[in-house]
């Protein structure tokens, strides 16, 4: 990974990219099940709890509608 780093300048891994597509998923309402199964994890909490984080505009969205 250090080698593909230093040849193309690309400073991210993985993880904060899952976790953008996980967090996009279920602000769009994408079934949990279905997102699990995607993510290929084993257990719902890690995909819920771990990944999927709620993101400003989801959470100014239920303001809105409080």
């Amino acid at each position: 990974m250090r080698a593909y780093k230093s040849q193309t300048g690309v400073t991210t891994t993985a993880q904060p990219i899952r976790k953008r597509f996980a967090t996009t998923a279920a602000a769009t309402q994408m079934d949990a099940k279905v997102l699990q199964q995607i993510m290929g994890h084993r257990d719902i909490t890690t995909t819920l709890g771990i990944y999927a984080s709620v993101d400003s505009m989801a959470w100014a969205d239920a303001q809105d509608r409080l």
